[in-house]
């Protein structure tokens, strides 16, 4: 078996275009660069295969868009922190996609041949755009989300692993109002709520595990709770930069760990914080089955409160109000709900929703503060849902080079998108939030600027 000396290489055994009638090509001599797409916004993987084309397969094959693709891969590494033979050891593994429609078909000067992408779904897409969901449900939302998937929707089992699945809270009857099966699970998430009520946002999508329904703490807490792969912003130019090629600990950065390119797209969203209840409390009265709802708001008070006088933004005790709930008016963080529905564990009893929605505003936008969109070194096993540490340096012309105590931290892989080119090249576009509030801001001028 080769073996890849590179740790950011892949190897692409094959890529199969198949019929429907069980005719088959491969597509390696024709394979220029394959893009995948993953996101905790989005229920189903999507991808895109360029390829170049001297052999005419739209006429002799012939390619009708009715055809799957089938990508057979051993992954970058076997498993986190894993070396080379480990990884050429690794048993080959498959990705199967249908076949949406081929664009940007440009022949050359000669007409000779032609580039295209083929735009690729996940296998179940297909069966999701005929089907409709109209039944009734007597479950948990979970457990009704699994057998959607399987009934509906025709998931393979190895799709829906248990593991994936968070348990929500409470037995509801309900019916679902004729939805395709991707957007039933996606309604069913925007309800449920987790057995643990201190976490509230639950997600639906797909990534290489399978399809998860689970909320968004869980996500980050199971991945803490991990081996956390780190990742070293080190520039190509900066000489002072490269000396950091080392880990705080003393360590040698290996080069999977090398973060070349980054671009911070938000960092503090005042706007953002008030408009969704960090700095004004607004409690909702929600009678789902009288279809009223009625609002009371507490306005802030800046000058007089004396809390929100004392922290300034983002200081200890200013992410100390952002992370505690407490009605006391002006300095709560969230927007509080009270829901009422017939249909719950008790008819005329509140469902639950009042921890879902107000907990949701609130992570949401903690969690969106900072965002960071950077390029890193490819790993398969770096998925939507991953959490990864980044280590990034001080820019601010100096010769001593520190970390940045606002940015180093934490972060959920909210998207990611793998770049993989006929070179056995791979990397990883990747939008990351911030998981954790570990530094605060100081108000401190630290810069020395002489007598």
């Amino acid at each position: 078996m080769e073996k890849h000396p590179s740790p950011i290489a892949i190897q692409i055994v094959d890529i199969e275009l198949r019929k429907r009638d069980g005719q088959s090509v491969s597509l390696m001599p024709q394979f220029l660069e394959f893009c995948l797409y993953q996101s905790v916004f989005q229920p189903m993987m999507r991808a895109e295969l360029r390829l170049i084309d001297p052999i005419g397969l739209f006429y002799n094959f012939p390619m009708i868009g009715e055809e799957t693709i089938k990508i057979k891969y051993r992954p970058t590494r076997a498993a986190p922190g894993s070396g080379d033979e480990a990884r050429a050891n690794a048993q080959v593994l498959e990705m199967e996609f249908m076949v949406n429609s081929a664009e940007g078909i440009a022949p050359d000067d000669k007409a000779k041949q032609q580039t295209y992408i083929l735009e690729l779904y996940s296998i179940e897409m297909l069966v999701n755009a005929k089907t409709k969901v109209q039944r009734a449900f007597n479950e948990n939302y979970s457990s009704s989300a699994k057998k959607v998937l399987k009934e509906d929707l025709g998931a393979a089992p190895t799709k829906i692993k248990d593991t994936l699945f968070e348990p929500s809270k409470g037995i509801y009857h309900y019916i679902v109002p004729n939805l395709k099966p991707l957007e039933t699970v996606a309604w069913m998430a925007k309800r449920a709520v987790p057995e643990d009520t201190k976490h509230s946002f639950y997600m639906f999508y797909e990534n290489f595990d399978g399809y998860n329904f689970r909320s968004l703490e869980h996500i980050i807490e199971k991945g803490m709770g991990g081996t956390v792969p780190d990742y070293y912003y080190v520039s190509n130019q900066d000489k002072i930069a490269i000396e950091r090629l080392q880990t705080p600990a003393g360590g040698k950065i290996q080069k999977h760990q090398v973060m070349t390119a980054m671009q911070t797209d938000k960092r503090f969203h005042t706007l953002e914080k008030s408009i969704f209840g960090y700095f004004e409390n607004e409690f909702y009265d929600i009678d789902v089955f009288n279809k009223k709802i009625t609002s009371t708001r507490t306005r802030l008070q800046p000058i007089s409160d004396p809390d929100l006088k004392k922290y300034n933004m983002n200081t200890d005790g200013f992410i100390k109000l952002l992370q505690t709930d407490t009605d006391k008016p002006g300095t709560g963080p969230r927007t509080h709900y009270k829901v009422t529905i017939d249909g719950g564990d008790q008819p005329g009893k509140p469902a639950f929703w009042e921890k879902k929605f107000g907990p949701v505003t609130k992570t949401h936008t903690g969690m969106s503060q900072i965002s960071i969109t950077a390029s890193l070194p490819g790993d398969t096993n770096i998925q939507a849902g991953s959490i990864v540490r980044i280590d990034i340096p001080e820019v601010y012309g100096f010769t001593t080079v520190k970390e940045d105590r606002y940015l180093v931290g934490h972060y959920v892989v909210i998207s990611i998108k793998h770049l993989i080119t006929a070179g056995e090249r791979h990397v990883m576009v990747v939008e990351l939030h911030r998981a954790n509030f570990e530094k605060t801001i100081s108000n401190k001028i630290e810069y020395y600027v002489g007598e």
